[in-house]
């Protein structure tokens, strides 16, 4: 199918993940008109990656050739004046490269690129949960704990557009690294990784999934509820300290460990409570991102609507 006929703009919106590259055709107004998915085969190696990566965009441009640019949400640091992202802790590509230019070059369209988290946090302020909301803290859940921040309706990216690496906060000075090397760090100690090895070490050595200990929860085993448990005091911790810093009117958790908050929220917001200043903490509300897993893809769409005027 071709979307030539659309009176609104479109532009080619990619989710990429150390797993999956999710690429859609997405209208102005937020409506997504195609979906496409391929594996990233990160195990490949970088020219693999790279290849599927062209390939997935230029497959979409086929059926949306007046497309005005490509947004592209990265698991990486990314310096926002220049596209170079500067390490790419889960995927197979070398640092400090030049990903904006070599999709630029390839695909012969403007391209914006934003860190995944940055760019799931502008599709909640966008048409998600924070929409309307002009302080906005994000934090995604996952293999890694990504962090986006917007204050006063503008993202903060830092001097070199590698700020607001939120899931990197170092709370102890010891204990596991997370994939970038960093022990102690929030990443380290309450993404989907980290609660496998506390199910490994507490429940069931054969453990290799958050998934598992997340259906154990469900049928009340207290073991499983314990570590989500442990989690949200871990998160409430943080992001205690993350309002005290940012002032938020709504923290947003996302990601693919969100389906457990219902084990988590408890005491992460018992523990943020505690953490942060009483008046800081009534002005906030922490709730689920509304988005799932299309947040970063309607957030890399909204970037090049808003870039490429």
């Amino acid at each position: 199918m071709c979307y030539t006929e659309h009176t609104m703009r479109t532009a080619i919106a990619i989710d990429f993940g150390g797993t999956f590259l999710k690429g859609a055709i997405v209208r102005e107004d937020g409506t997504i008109l195609e979906r496409e998915q391929r594996p990233t085969e990160s195990a490949k190696g970088a020219d693999t990656v790279l290849a599927n990566l062209v390939q997935l965009i230029v497959d979409l441009r086929a059926k949306a050739p007046e497309s005005i640019g490509v947004g592209l949400g990265v698991p990486a640091p990314i310096n926002h004046r220049d596209g170079v992202a500067a390490t790419f802790p889960n995927v197979s590509l070398p640092d400090n490269f030049p990903i904006r230019e070599y999709i630029s070059q390839r695909c012969e369209l403007p391209v914006v690129v934003h860190n995944d988290a940055n760019a799931a946090v502008l599709g909640e302020a966008w048409i998600g949960a924070a929409h309307g909301v002009t302080d906005v803290l994000m934090l995604t859940l996952g293999t890694g704990i990504g962090g986006g921040v917007i204050s006063n309706s503008v993202l903060i990216q830092g001097a070199d557009g590698l700020g607001a690496e939120l899931g990197h906060m170092r709370l102890r000075m010891d204990g596991p690294a997370c994939g970038a090397g960093v022990s102690g760090c929030l990443e380290a100690l309450a993404s989907a990784p980290a609660v496998v090895r506390m199910a490994q070490e507490t429940l069931d050595a054969t453990i290799t999934d958050s998934r598992q200990v997340y259906d154990r929860a469900k049928m009340g085993d207290d073991g499983a509820l314990q570590i989500w448990r442990d989690i949200g005091v871990v998160l409430g911790v943080a992001i205690g300290n993350y309002i005290n810093i940012f002032n938020p009117r709504v923290v947003l958790l996302g990601g693919n460990m969100s389906d457990a908050l219902e084990f988590i929220l408890p005491s992460l917001c018992d523990t943020a409570r505690a953490t942060c200043y009483p008046a800081l903490y009534k002005a906030c509300t922490i709730t689920r991102a509304k988005l799932g897993n299309d947040a970063g893809i309607l957030g890399a769409a909204h970037s090049v609507f808003t870039t490429l005027v």
